[in-house]
Order: structure tokens, then C-alpha cells, then sequence
């Protein structure tokens, strides 16, 4: 007996559960394992249904039908069972892509086991006994179903099976352990193979495999009392005996069209949809089982309000004390209850997520498999998701990390290994940001000086994340720690050579495509490879022979070169969109396929690398986009000196030994390379001297580190000498720090009414402050206060008589009048991190808002209507002193508009929170007569100097005041302040989309600043402006040109310049008639154009005089 049994099951390959199915089958004493299992216990009989939208239970005498749950999105199957001793009601939505967890009595929500990465799930089913939940599902329209398990709380998660035509109804055998599905795929001699973790590894056919497969499967179900499977395929219910070794399909016969199956205890249940058209109602069946002498079947519950698609009924689960029911069996992660060897009872079987192996050593599950891709995907046109492949196991299964990401992202990836973090792209707004690998908790890390990440790469020995910035046309480092960043070079793609400390990247922007190289901290900076083929798009270094490959957007091919020679390998790529190497061997994502790709380096000694022809690792993958690979096997603590204590106060970069950096903003101490300060401040200072019968008035430098500034500025000067004096009537000033250390001083002029520009260069010794250039020479009535856009490298002006707020460039060209028909609009000044500008009007004692980009239709009031701007509780405004903006550096944009008025009796300085919600204004400090003439609010202190005063003081948040500044005691002088204003990288925070003139080009464009990343682009009078879109890089640009033709219109109080745009079919064209300045109010009588001058001529009513000017 014994030797037949043993054939029988070598046949099958399993020994000890087949050795002992096969001798009960010899000796045909079918004794179903059921018996040695917990099984569930009627309970009153309560039957649970789906129907369209919601949840429902029928009573135990089928009197009433109550809603248990509404709001589910059609939901599919529904299972009634026992998870972790708790009774539950557990379904499947079909279009919310959610498994669901319900109180069989209803009231309260209903929690979600699974919300995320379910597509079309169809079936499902509990295992009472080891306590998981298993699910079919149609991963996406392209690929084929699969078949999961994951445990009762949702927190692991495992792949059994994929390949599936199409994911449909499912029902456990727990007596046998094992499951069905609809398309009887791997119905094993030991169905544990299944519902255990050795997943498929067994694929032994037998019984079930010998029937056709049937069509239009849409109910399943077991009944372990009777050893039966039974189906419902094409209006008809058939069933198995499993206790036959080859058993032939039977019909029950219904009269009924079933849709749904459940079955318990020797009784079948079913559901009938109905149909309103026909006026079949949706009902529910029951028929008694026994053996085989059927009885007919009873109706329920029958209605036309219902649609049933599954029925489950209610029951009760013995406690289990064995197997997974004592502490999980021991496991870490995943517990499979399985019948023992003996027959008698079950034993528990351990198993991790998806892609994860237990360590050997410990039994424990890690949290990230050894080694093991990352991938970026378009989900929709508003969400993006990160995937990740295990190369141990489950190598046909992706799995999608727990965190989501809006708009288009996860172009670039790249891993942490130390902290187990991902960091990512996001491109509107641009950011870098991050999560570790199993949380659903994302950081921002970068989300200032950003505008499109081009590549990005972490070194987790020295603790740096390297980017580059295509846009901005350069290569960054932060560190992982503090944040701190620093600018290296020009970019297109980049990966790091973190062995032997290189970083490589393509240049593609050069007129000839190369690759080049640098050392981690920037320095030598060489060209790796000249005259690439075609357009190369994206590198990468092999961590195990240092080898260089890059992709090629034109052919496909891959890339590398031997002894300076390019050569190219074929690897069946169509668009690529990422590379990545582990262990020699090169993966890709295609972005045309939809698909990742992998080919192996081989490199024969003496010889260059070769890679080999290509194939498909993994398909079916809509939007794939970066891919990194991890290599946990091989990440080992080298020598780099970064890793170690390297005194570097805030950036370390690699460079055979550790180098110092500081971030952008700070500068090394003059007696250190380690540690990083603030770098000087710069005042300008407008002073009025007295003394003789008429008033001189001179704009001065002085320099100082203003976040230790405690003591008296003396009025030394950074010329040598004494002070860069310039003799100036100044009315108001503005400051921009420039790009390349110089400063520029605009102002206006008391006696012309001009707009001027003088250009001090700091740090040479021999420079004065510079020839006065007029750059706003026509059509100005009382300009009254100036305000510079560092972002959009814009000038903006209040004109108080004529009513206007204008802007230009920096230059003075591509003026626009932004807001007209002001009342008076007097002080000014610019939030561009927001887009916001704020300004005064009249005597009407409110600030109010505006968008810098010129789109507000009404200004805005910032302060309580009643009172004006007063603040609550103190004596009211006489007239608002001065306006300013202290910004704060970090990322948490806690800026601060700060407003000064005299009452009267005091003056009084107000601050106001931009970066909080529903900010009120509070007060920062109370200043005794006489009133101030200037001041201004830096670093979270108030500078300030009174009427025909001979000092600045400065007084701190903290408390305490001190003399900044004096000029008492200079004889022969008779100073007083009018006007000053201080400049400091801080003051001048970020880079912007119209800084890196990218998306706004052509004939003098001025980009509008409409927030901290995003402009407008506007063109000049004269110039109508096309967009080009590039949809594959999503990039957009706007340009400029110059019309040949255009019409001038009059109006009886302004001039419209209309250019018309050429005939351009190939992009958007768009052209509006913009308002020519002009500075009088009367009325136009006639206007012309001079084709000569290429001005614009006309005259007002009453004057008798002729006005010109030029568009520009």
C-alpha cells in the first residue's frame, strides 16, 4: 500500500501532504481535512449581499432588508468571515480600487484593509484560519490579472499569482488548503503551494485541470462539508466532488439565471442581478444539499430595488490556539496556516511581502529587498507613482510604493541606502522631495532655486544629494543633513562615480553633445567624451568597473567608450527614459513600450565592456519614466573621508579627501576653509548736508556684516579715502545686488523727475559710484517710490499724479503701465515670492494688494476696513512712513510686511505675516516723537531714522536700541537722513523661471512674476508673441517678435499701440493693444507715427504742443 501511495505522489512531487492524500484515496477513505480545522458555526443565519452602490443584510426570517454601508463604488464580491478573531464584513469596490472592512451590524465608517494599487479587483475571500484576506485583480487594461494575500490589518502584502487572463471570482478550500479561481490555474496536488509562501514554485496539474476551462465564470464557492467546488458559468450552476480523483462536472438545475455563489454547511446560495427592463427582479436563493438529493430551491428575498452580485452569510469561527492563531505562528510579517504532514491539524508557514525573502539567520522579514529596481510611472495627467521590482524574488511584480505624487513626476529617482529614503522630481511646482521607501509621509526637501531637475543622484557616504538643473543651467549639492546647498556646474543627466569620487553628466547645450566630468566638490572639470552621436540623453556609471554607458535619443543604442573610441550596442530600445546598473547588468525604462529592459555587461580581459542584446524584464508599464537600481549586497563604508569627522561646519564633498564647502549665501571665515558665516551687508544711504545756503545731497556705500551688527556704523567708506560720495537729489531709492557682485542704485530725481541708475562694483578698491544713467527718461508726472524684482529682474514705479503703478526692465525698456486709474498711489514695495506688490494711495491711510503681473482687477485691503490701517488699540494714522519686507531664508517663507505711521503723537510700526493664513497685524514697536522720515524692518529688526536726525538706530526684536550710524561729531556739517536702504543675499532670496530666460525670449520680453516659480510673459508695445509647446519634455515657451506692421489708435484720454503678428500657423499666436505712457492728462486730439524716429507723435487739446516718444 505504502509503495503505491509513494508513486503516486512522486509523480506529483510534493511527498508528505500528496503521500497522504494519496494513501486515503488507496485505501478510499475520503476523509475530507475539515474535520481537524476550525469551521464556522451558523449564526442565525443573517446573509449579506451587494448591491449597486451599497451594502446590505438580510434578516435572519427574510422579513428586512437593512443598508449597511453606502458610498461604495459598485461593489463586486463581498465575504462574511472571521480576521484575527473579529467578525467582519469584508468587499471589493470595482471602480475605487479598495478592499473594505464593515461591522456586520452597520454604523460607524467603514475602513479601508487595502486603498491603494488595487485596479479592477473582482474577487475575494478570508482565510479564518490564517488570518489573510486573498483578492483577485486586473493590475491595468494592458496586463494580465493576479491573484494576492495580504493580512488582516493591510500591512503585508504578497503576489501568489499573475499571468491571469483576467482577475474573476475566488473562494479558499480550507480544508484542503487551497484556493479556486475562475480560470482553475494550478489547482496543485498540495494546494498549500498556493496559499502559502513558496507561492508558485510548485506547479503540479492534477483533477481540476482535466476539465475545460469554463466560460463566463461569475460565482465560485466551496462547501468543505461535502468536499464540493461548485460554479456559476452561462445561466447555470455546476460542481465538482473533490474527493474524486476524476471527477466529471454536474448541473443543478435552476430556473433562476445565478450570478453570485456562496455555499456552507450543505446548503448553496446564490443571487439573481434582475433586469428593469425585462422586469426580472434581483433576488437571492437558497437550495439544501444533501448529497444527492437536491430539494428545490427556496427564494429569500425577491425586489425590484435590488441588483445582488454576491451573498455571503453570517457565522461564527471556533477560537483558534494552533498554527497562526498563537502570535501570528511566530511569523513576522505573513502567517499560512497549512495542513500538516500527519493529517491531524495545521501547522504555520512564514512568509514576507512582495519582492522580500526571510533572512535565514534571523527569520525576520527586512523591510527592502537586497537588491531591487525603482521606477517613475504616469499614472494620470495628475498623478504620478513610484514602483518597485525585487531582483531576489518576484521578479514578474511590481509594487507601488505607499506615497503619491501630483502632476508629472518621478522623472529622476534616486535612494538613500542609509536612511532606506527615495528622493524625486515633481515639476509643478518644481521640488525634490522624498520618503522613505514604506511610508506614506513625504518631505519637501527643495522647493526654492528650482526650475527643472535634469538628473539626480545621492552619495550616502558623504551624505549629499547631487542634482542638476537644466533650466538654470547647473549642477547642485545640498547636503542630507542641513539642507545646505551649493552650485557646482552646467547639467543635462548625471551619476556619480562615488568610488573614485566623479560625477558625469551630458552636455547637450554646448553646439557639440559631450560628456564630461568633474571631482564631487566641482573641481576638474574635464571633458570625458567629445562628439557623442546624435543626442545623448542619459548616464551612467557601472559601480563595478567604473565604465561609462549613456543612451541615445535618436537610435536607441547604448553607448560607451573603449580606449576613446564611441561604441555603440543595439538593445531593441525605442525612447529611452532611464538607466541604471547592478551587478553588470544594465536596466532601462522604455518610454514608447512601456517597459523596462535589461541586457548584461560582459568585459573579456583586455577588451572594452560589450553589452549583449537586450530583452524584456518586465512589461505592461504605462507612463515609465527614471529608474534607479539598488545594490544592497555591495554597499560597503569605504574610506571616504566625508563619512568620517571632517569639520565642515555645513557641506562636505568628496574629493579624494574631504572637502569644505558653503552653501549659496554664506562664505568662509577669513581664518577658515571649515566654517561658514554670513557673508557682508551693504547700505546706501542718501544724506542731505545743510550746512551753506542751498541743500547737498549725496548717496554714500558703507559696509558692514549685518547679522552681528551691535555697534555704530562709523562713516567709513569701502573707498579709500573716505566716503563714495556722489552728489544726488534723491526722492526714493531702490537697491538690486546683482549677479556679479556689483550693486545697482535706482532713484529718482528730485529736480528732473527722472528715473536713474548708477552702478557701484563692490570689493574694488578704485571704483567710485558710477556715471548716473537715465533709464526712465519720458512721460513721468511725480514718480514717488521705486521697488526692484530680483526674480523677474524688473523695476516698478509708483506715478502718484497721473495714477499708475508701471513696470519695466531693468533697463528702462519694455515699459507697461501694470494698474491705472490709482488714487495717488504713493509707497511701494514687492513680495515676489508671492507675486504680490503692496502700495499706498493718497490720503486714504490703507495698504493694499495687487498681483505683480498686472492680472488684478481691484486692489485689495490688508488691514480691517473700519480702522484702516491702524493698529487695534492704538492712536490712529495721520499718514503710513514706510513700507518693507524682511524675508525669511529658510524654506518656511515666514516673511513680514512691516508698516510704519505717525499718529500724531508717535510713531508706530506694524507687523503683518504673509506666510500664515488669516494673519492679523501686531504691533513691534512704539517710536516717541519726533516722527520717522525712513525706515526699514531686515533680519528681524526695525532700522530707522527720525526727521532731521543725524543717526540710524536700530532696534531689536528682543528688545534694546542701538546707534547704527551717526554723523554726530563730523565738524563743519549739517547732516540729515533722507532716505536709506540695505542689501544682503538675504534681502534677494531664489531664482525664478524669467531669471533663467528660458520660457520668456526674444525681442526684450519683461517676464511677470506671478509666484515664487511661475511668471507672465509679457511683450514689449511693439511686439506680438508666439508659444511653443513641447509636449514631450512638457516644457513651454514664450517669444517675442518684433512686428513689421501695426496699428495706433486714440482715444480721447490714451494712445493704443496694436501689433500685428505675422502669419505663424506653427504655434499660438497672440497680440493685444497695450496703452502708450504719456505723462499729461489732456485730451488727445490727433496722433501719427514718424517711420524715421519710429516715434509716435501726438497733440492735446489745449496745449497747443506736440508729444513723442518712442514704443520702447
Amino acid at each position: 500500500m505504502a509503495a503505491v501511495s509513494h508513486k503516486i505522489c512522486k509523480k506529483h512531487l510534493v511527498l508528505p501532504y500528496c503521500y497522504f492524500l494519496a494513501q486515503k484515496i488507496v485505501e478510499n477513505v475520503l476523509r475530507p481535512l475539515s474535520s481537524s480545522l476550525p469551521t464556522p458555526v451558523a449564526h442565525g443565519n443573517q446573509y449579506f449581499f451587494t448591491n449597486t452602490n451599497d451594502i446590505r443584510k438580510l434578516s435572519n426570517d427574510q422579513s428586512q432588508v437593512q443598508i449597511l454601508y453606502t458610498d461604495s463604488d459598485h461593489p463586486q464580491a463581498l465575504d462574511f468571515n472571521s480576521c484575527k478573531g473579529s467578525l467582519g464584513i469584508y468587499w471589493i469596490s470595482l471602480l475605487d480600487g479598495r478592499i473594505h472592512r464593515g461591522n456586520p451590524d452597520g454604523g460607524g465608517q467603514a475602513e479601508y484593509v487595502i486603498s491603494d494599487d488595487v485596479v479592477r479587483p473582482k474577487g475575494i475571500a478570508v482565510d479564518y484560519v490564517g488570518s489573510n484576506i486573498y483578492f483577485s485583480q486586473q493590475t491595468n487594461i494592458r496586463s494580465k490579472g493576479r491573484i494576492e494575500v495580504v493580512s488582516c490589518d493591510g500591512a503585508h502584502r504578497k503576489v501568489l499569482q499573475t499571468g491571469l487572463v483576467e482577475g474573476g471570482p475566488l473562494a479558499l478550500d480550507i480544508a484542503n488548503g487551497g484556493w479556486r479561481d475562475r480560470e482553475w490555474r494550478s489547482y496543485t496536488c498540495t494546494m498549500p503551494t498556493v496559499l502559502t509562501s513558496r507561492g508558485l514554485t510548485q506547479t503540479v496539474k492534477n483533477k481540476v485541470d482535466k476539465i475545460q476551462a469554463p466560460s463566463n465564470v461569475t460565482g465560485l464557492a466551496v462547501d468543505a462539508s461535502l468536499n464540493r467546488l461548485y460554479w456559476t458559468s452561462n445561466g447555470e450552476i455546476r460542481f465538482i466532488d473533490l474527493s474524486l480523483d476524476d471527477p466529471l462536472p454536474q448541473t443543478i438545475g435552476t430556473s433562476s439565471v445565478p450570478y453570485g455563489l456562496s455555499a456552507s454547511d450543505g446548503t448553496l446560495y446564490w443571487t439573481v442581478l434582475g433586469n428593469n427592463v425585462t422586469s426580472l427582479p434581483g433576488a437571492i436563493y437558497m437550495l439544501v444539499v444533501n448529497g444527492d438529493d437536491d430539494t428545490s430551491p427556496t427564494v429569500l428575498h425577491e425586489s425590484m430595488d435590488i441588483h445582488p452580485r454576491d451573498v455571503s452569510i453570517s457565522s461564527e469561527i471556533t477560537s483558534l490556539d494552533e498554527g497562526c492563531g498563537n502570535d501570528n505562528g511566530g511569523c513576522d510579517q505573513l502567517c499560512f496556516s497549512v495542513p500538516s504532514s500527519t493529517g491531524q491539524g495545521t501547522m504555520p508557514e512564514c512568509g514576507c511581502s512582495t519582492g522580500i525573502q526571510e533572512d535565514p539567520v534571523s527569520n525576520l522579514c527586512p523591510r527592502v529587498p537586497t537588491n531591487f529596481l525603482l521606477f517613475g510611472r504616469t499614472i494620470t495627467d495628475t498623478l504620478s507613482r513610484i514602483s518597485m521590482v525585487s531582483l531576489d524574488t518576484d521578479r514578474d511584480v511590481s509594487v507601488l510604493l505607499p506615497f503619491q505624487i501630483p502632476g508629472y513626476g518621478a522623472n529622476y529617482i534616486s535612494y538613500d541606502i542609509t536612511t532606506l529614503s527615495v528622493y524625486w522630481d515633481e515639476m509643478s511646482p518644481p521640488a525634490i522631495k522624498r520618503s522613505e521607501i514604506d511610508s506614506g509621509e513625504v518631505d519637501t526637501f527643495i522647493s526654492t532655486d528650482i526650475r527643472r531637475v535634469s538628473g539626480l543622484a545621492v552619495d550616502p557616504f558623504s551624505r549629499n544629494l547631487y542634482w542638476s538643473d537644466s533650466a538654470l543651467d547647473r549642477i547642485e549639492v545640498v547636503s542630507l543633513s542641513s539642507n545646505d546647498r551649493d552650485d557646482i556646474h552646467t547639467p543635462q543627466s548625471l551619476s556619480l562615480d562615488l568610488m573614485n569620487g566623479y560625477m558625469y553628466w551630458v552636455d547637450r547645450e554646448s553646439g557639440e553633445p559631450r560628456i564630461e566630468r568633474a571631482r564631487l566638490d566641482g573641481s576638474e572639470r574635464q571633458v570625458f567624451h567629445r562628439g557623442t552621436s546624435h543626442a545623448p540623453t542619459f548616464i551612467v556609471v557601472n559601480p563595478a568597473s567604473d565604465d561609462v554607458f549613456w543612451s541615445d535619443d535618436e537610435d536607441g543604442d547604448i553607448n560607451t567608450v573603449d580606449s576613446n573610441t564611441e561604441r555603440g550596442f543595439p538593445v531593441g530600445a525605442i525612447s529611452v527614459h532611464g538607466l541604471a546598473i547592478v551587478d553588470n547588468e544594465l536596466y532601462w525604462t522604455d518610454g514608447f513600450d512601456g517597459k523596462i529592459g535589461v541586457a548584461t555587461i560582459r568585459e573579456e580581459e583586455g577588451e572594452g565592456p560589450e553589452v549583449r542584446r537586450g530583452v524584456t524584464f518586465f512589461e505592461n508599464i504605462d507612463g515609465v519614466k527614471g529608474i534607479v537600481a539598488v545594490d544592497t549586497d555591495h554597499f560597503i563604508d569605504n574610506d571616504n573621508l566625508c563619512a568620517l569627522s571632517h569639520g565642515c561646519s555645513h557641506i562636505c564633498l568628496f574629493n579624494s579627501s574631504a572637502v569644505c564647502q558653503c552653501p549659496d549665501g554664506l562664505q568662509f571665515q577669513s581664518d577658515s576653509h571649515q566654517i561658514c558665516t554670513e557673508p557682508d551687508g551693504y547700505a546706501v544711504i542718501a544724506l542731505a548736508d545743510k550746512t551753506g545756503e542751498t541743500t547737498t545731497t549725496y548717496l554714500e556705500l558703507y559696509t558692514r556684516s549685518l547679522n552681528i551688527l551691535t555697534e555704530m556704523w562709523a562713516p567709513e567708506s569701502s573707498c579709500p579715502g573716505g566716503m563714495c560720495t556722489e552728489t544726488v537729489d534723491i526722492v526714493s531709492m531702490a537697491i538690486h545686488l546683482r549677479d556679479d557682485a556689483a550693486i545697482d542704485v535706482y532713484y529718482v530725481q528730485r529736480t528732473d523727475k527722472l528715473i536713474y541708475r548708477r552702478s557701484i562694483t563692490i570689493g574694488n578698491p578704485e571704483s567710485d559710484i558710477g556715471e548716473a544713467t537715465p533709464i526712465i527718461t519720458c512721460c513721468l508726472a511725480t514718480p514717488k517710490d521705486l521697488a526692484v524684482d530680483w526674480l523677474g529682474r524688473n523695476l516698478y514705479w509708483t506715478d502718484s499724479l497721473r495714477g499708475v503703478i508701471e513696470v519695466s526692465l531693468l533697463s528702462g525698456r519694455s515699459r507697461r503701465v501694470l494698474y491705472s486709474e490709482l488714487d495717488q498711489p504713493s509707497l511701494l514695495v514687492l513680495d515676489p515670492r508671492r507675486g504680490d506688490l503692496f502700495f499706498t494711495q493718497g490720503d486714504t491711510k490703507i495698504i493694499y494688494r495687487r498681483k505683480m503681473d498686472g492680472t488684478s482687477e481691484t486692489s485689495v485691503s490688508i488691514c480691517n476696513s473700519v480702522r484702516n490701517c491702524t493698529l487695534h488699540g492704538y492712536p490712529t494714522i495721520v499718514r503710513i512712513v514706510s513700507l518693507s519686507i524682511d524675508f525669511d531664508p529658510s524654506p518656511m517663507f515666514r516673511d513680514k510686511l512691516v508698516w510704519s505711521y505717525w499718529s500724531g503723537t508717535e510713531t508706530v510700526t506694524v507687523g503683518y505675516d504673509l506666510g500664515g493664513a488669516d494673519s492679523d497685524p501686531h504691533l513691534i514697536r512704539l517710536i516717541s516723537p519726533p516722527a520717522i522720515s525712513s525706515s526699514l524692518y531686515f533680519n528681524q529688526s526695525l532700522y530707522y531714522s527720525k526727521e532731521n536726525s543725524e543717526k540710524i538706530d536700530k532696534w531689536f526684536d528682543n528688545g534694546g536700541t542701538h546707534d547704527v550710524f551717526s554723523l554726530t561729531g563730523i565738524e563743519g556739517s549739517e547732516f540729515t537722513f533722507l532716505d536709506f536702504s540695505i542689501v544682503h543675499p538675504r534681502t534677494q532670496p531664489g531664482y525664478h523661471e524669467c531669471t533663467a530666460g528660458e520660457f520668456c525670449t526674444g525681442h526684450h520680453p519683461l517676464c511677470l512674476v506671478q509666484d515664487h516659480i511661475y511668471g507672465s510673459c509679457i511683450c514689449p508695445l511693439d511686439s506680438f508673441k508666439t508659444v511653443h509647446v513641447d509636449t514631450l519634455l512638457g516644457q513651454r515657451t514664450e517669444v517675442c517678435t518684433q512686428a513689421n506692421s501695426f496699428v495706433i489708435l486714440a482715444t480721447k484720454t490714451d494712445i493704443y499701440y496694436y501689433p500685428l503678428p505675422s502669419d505663424l500657423t506653427d504655434a499660438e499666436v497672440t497680440s493685444e493693444p497695450r496703452i502708450v505712457p504719456r505723462g499729461n492728462h489732456s485730451d488727445v486730439v490727433a496722433v501719427t507715427y514718424d517711420p524715421y524716429s519710429q516715434s509716435i507723435i501726438w497733440l492735446e487739446k489745449g496745449t497747443n504742443l506736440l508729444y513723442s516718444r518712442t514704443p520702447l
